[in-house]
């Protein structure tokens, strides 16, 4: 079974994504307060990124999508 996604929903994904990769390459420290030091705390805070994406992929896909224009 295949899932399909709504063209909203993959431009949402894509703009969390970005979101979340400049976050962590400029101030991680906005989404990793602390040095991780086990896997406990490595599984914890990718729970907690997992569902920061998901919140964002679901505000951004509620956002009017841009019209491009064709060249």
């Amino acid at each position: 079974m295949t899932m399909q996604f709504e063209p909203n929903q993959l431009a949402a994904a894509e703009l969390a994504d970005r979101y979340i990769e400049i976050v962590l390459s400029t101030k991680p420290e906005l989404l990793l307060p602390y040095q991780v030091t086990s896997s406990n705390e490595a599984y914890e805070y990718a729970k907690v990124l997992a569902e920061f994406r998901q919140q964002l992929i679901s505000g951004f896909s509620n956002q009017p999508l841009p019209v491009l224009a064709d060249d």
